[in-house]
């Protein structure tokens, strides 16, 4: 039997996925004073309700009602960080989609906005970071496709960049395939989303891409969410047959969205920012203050057959 040599992952992303590896650990069970949530509402067509105010949801935290604040994201400062698959399968043309399509995402974001860039092929390149979304166009016109593809490993880098923020994050993870040489284990790069007030958005185009957006069930098991089903199975992870990207956006209320689809990387980017400027920010302090997974069941009273797109819950 031939076993594939892994490839060496630098100092960054070896320190990174060994906090991820942390994640039930107390750096991740710090005090919390305040939740916040960032919730997409949308109507059966699948567009966003605008106009909605505290009055028109219900939020419990542990099962219990909860008073809530609620601003719409459309005028905040936010911080967008994008991971982007480089590894030899994009190449040519593609890479040259890929770039135009970061560099246009780049463009819709304010002087306010900060942005980082995360790379990855069998290994992870972070930066620029938290700085002005020009400030990635000179690493953007460097990139070059290589390697093989450690989408958990990068996914997790970014989980962990993307904590403790203090404005609403979007983070947007491309790829075009299968997890060929992630270090992390998948259930890893799950316990930082179960626990990430950061919301993930996936756009796939290749082997992965999909015939239609895709929504995994999600339950409760012992506490703590889990995935039941998917309608399509989506990029594979070679630790794991469980369809890694489709379980990591449900637990973060985030979307998988098909790159290849009409207006292709240009389109799929543009909605995914503008579906998080759609959102609303809730937060609350929670009067449930028992240590442990808090559970967070979020919905819309007043507009029948409304989809609510939000985290599952917290640890506290």
């Amino acid at each position: 039997m031939t076993r594939r040599r892994r490839m060496p992952t630098p100092p960054i992303a070896l320190a990174l996925t060994v906090a991820a590896v942390a994640a039930g650990s107390a750096q991740f069970r710090t005090s919390v004073d305040v939740v916040r949530v960032e919730a997409l509402v949308v109507d059966r067509r699948q567009q966003p309700i605008g106009g909605l105010t505290p009055g028109d949801f219900a939020l419990t935290d542990c099962g219990v009602a909860q008073t809530i604040a609620v601003r719409p994201l459309g005028d905040a400062d936010i911080d967008v960080l994008v991971a982007l698959d480089t590894s030899s399968s994009v190449s040519g043309p593609q890479l040259e989609r890929l770039r135009a399509a970061t560099v246009a995402l780049l463009e819709r974001l304010t002087p306010r906005d900060r942005a980082t860039l995360i790379s990855f092929t069998h290994t992870v390149t972070l930066g620029p970071a938290d700085a002005a979304p020009e400030a990635l166009r000179p690493r953007l016109a460097a990139l070059a496709a290589n390697g093989a593809t450690s989408l958990v490993d990068a996914t997790t880098t970014a989980l962990v960049w993307a904590s403790d923020r203090d404005r609403p994050m979007l983070l947007i993870v491309f790829s075009d395939g299968h997890d060929t040489a992630s270090w992390t284990r998948p259930d890893q790069a799950l316990a930082l989303a179960r626990q990430s007030a950061v919301v993930v958005d996936a756009v796939v185009t290749g082997m992965a891409a999909p015939g239609r957006e895709v929504a995994p069930t999600i339950s409760s098991s012992r506490g703590r969410p889990v995935v039941q089903s998917v309608g399509t199975v989506l990029l594979h992870s070679s630790a794991s047959s469980e369809p890694f990207l489709p379980a990591v956006t449900a637990l973060t209320g985030g979307r998988v969205m098909n790159g290849e689809a009409r207006g292709g990387l240009d389109a799929a980017f543009a909605a995914s920012l503008a579906q998080f400027r759609s959102r609303y920010e809730i937060t609350y302090t929670p009067t449930a203050t028992a240590p442990g997974w808090h559970p967070i069941e979020l919905e819309v009273k007043s507009h029948h057959g409304a989809t609510v797109h939000a985290r599952r819950g917290y640890l506290r």
